[in-house]
């Protein structure tokens, strides 16, 4: 009886040990990688205000918070600006895609404690307030 019980303890503890694993493979193939999970903030620029207050939060898995708010505190849209959903990261380009982001850029390179948004083709920002693209983490 006491072999079977020690067997039946084995199979449980391997079963646990398994959904761990897939957590620390997604982390290792990517996802953290780079360090980019983490807190980012930045002001971009805005017609009407002086810029627009933004935080992004991207978790190890896979899912991201996104806040932005006028200079002021107060929500601009609460349906257009407070977003979360899933991000995926691209290897090849070192950018990082928002799912649930249509009609504003959803793109960010990806950089050493940085992300820079990209416009709305996938392209760095240039021009007179393109350091406003860059989000620090934090």
């Amino acid at each position: 009886m006491k072999k079977y019980l020690l067997v039946l303890l084995a199979v449980f503890t391997l079963a646990a040990c398994q959904g761990q694993s897939d957590t620390v493979a997604k982390v290792q193939d990517g996802v953290d990688k780079l360090g980019y999970v983490g807190v980012y903030k930045g002001y971009l620029p805005a017609a009407d205000v002086s810029g627009i207050k933004v935080t992004l939060t991207l978790d190890a898995e896979g899912h991201y918070n996104y806040l932005a708010s006028y200079d002021n505190g107060k929500l601009i849209d609460a349906g257009n600006v407070v977003k979360s959903g899933d991000y995926t990261w691209d290897k090849a380009t070192n950018t990082i895609t928002l799912s649930n982001f249509s009609g504003a850029p959803n793109k960010y390179l990806v950089g050493e404690g940085t992300l820079t948004q990209l416009d709305m083709e996938g392209k760095v920002i240039t021009g007179d307030f393109a350091n406003m693209y860059v989000f620090k983490k934090y």
